[in-house]
């Protein structure tokens, strides 16, 4: 089988790039054939609906030998591939691992609504672009052939908003990794790194934390930006990691934090919890007294050894072998029907 991976910018060292990559292993590995199509630098610097068209054109003809694509996300991709789909009659599979409407809205306002109320409280304040957006969106979604989703969360949350049919709508977990070898920590050192942006919260988190230096003063934030290795070996090495994020859908960040039986602080507002409820602390990030609590928690002896082994004991493994394989299950079924 011939499958085409359509991906914004594959140059990009994120996320989304090394689980396409990790995908094409795995289906290269089971003897499928698979070619990326990304962007390129030069149709990103092009102007928004002229970069889309030009990455559908390039997508074409690629499309019509292939006999399926899996589209990265739902716009910079998903809406071209869709038009390329409608051309080629070429199944189209598209994974949702995020909103970024959502993310949108959040960045350019400052108001920072939880992913869960975000689509029944904000629609009369979005501005001419962020209905182009969601209108997009939108039409990608109804002519998607599949959605994959990483948690039932988005997805319920989709089909209320984008008036899914569920039966299109499939759920592919993300990978958990085998348990590593995490080091005792020598000091009170929280890890909360991710993207400089509004929706992560640091704001009000950093205040939490200052305020706690008062009481404890050898507690520490770290907060860099690291290259992928070392932040591996940081969560490693350090006493618990925070996700003060207002939602997140799927954070490695936790996951990370998991492999490494590290205790955690995670936002309620997330699909996680559906998988790790009974591991880490799941706090309303928004609530400035209850975000202190749980870092206060943590920082008492036996509660954070409580949680700790909570955490240890979470014995869920997920391949990238299992994933593949799901995936080829829905682009098998898609091909079929």
């Amino acid at each position: 089988m011939k499958i085409i991976i359509a991906l914004g910018n594959r140059e990009d060292t994120g996320g989304p790039t090394k689980y396409a990559e990790n995908l094409a292993r795995e289906f290269s590995k089971r003897g499928h054939n698979v070619a990326f199509i990304s962007y390129g630098k030069f149709l990103r610097s092009l102007p928004s609906g002229a970069r889309h068209l030009c990455y559908a054109l390039k997508l074409l003809p690629a499309a019509a030998r292939a006999d399926a694509m899996l589209a990265f996300d739902t716009l910079t991709v998903g809406a071209p591939a869709a038009l390329v789909s409608i051309v080629t009659r070429t199944p189209l599979i598209i994974r949702v691992g995020g909103d970024f409407l959502w993310e949108q809205y959040v960045e350019r306002s400052g108001d920072l609504v939880k992913l869960s109320r975000f689509y029944q409280e904000t629609k009369p304040r979005w501005t001419r672009k962020e209905k182009r957006i969601f209108s997009l969106t939108a039409w990608a979604v109804a002519h998607a052939d599949r959605l994959v989703f990483n948690a039932d969360f988005l997805r319920q949350l989709w089909r209320q908003a984008y008036s899914l049919d569920l039966s299109h709508a499939s759920i592919v977990e993300n990978l958990y990794p085998p348990r590593k070898a995490g080091e005792k920590p020598t000091a009170p050192v929280f890890v909360s790194a991710g993207r400089n942006i509004k929706l992560k919260n640091e704001a009000l988190f950093r205040r939490v934390f200052e305020s706690l230096k008062q009481k404890y003063p050898d507690v520490t934030l770290d907060t860099a930006s690291l290259p992928a290795a070392e932040h591996q070996k940081r969560v490693a090495q350090c006493y618990a990691v925070v996700l003060a994020s207002v939602s997140d859908v799927s954070p490695n960040a936790i996951i990370d934090a998991v492999a490494y039986g590290k205790p955690f602080i995670c936002t309620q507002d997330t699909g996680l919890i559906e998988r790790l409820h009974d591991t880490g602390l799941f706090v309303d990030t928004q609530n400035e007294e209850v975000l202190r609590q749980a870092v206060e928690t943590l920082l008492k002896s036996e509660e954070y050894e409580r949680i700790a082994a909570r955490v240890r004991a979470f014995s869920f493994v997920r391949t990238w072998e299992q994933v593949a394989d799901d995936f080829l299950s829905v682009i098998h079924n898609t091909c079929a029907s």
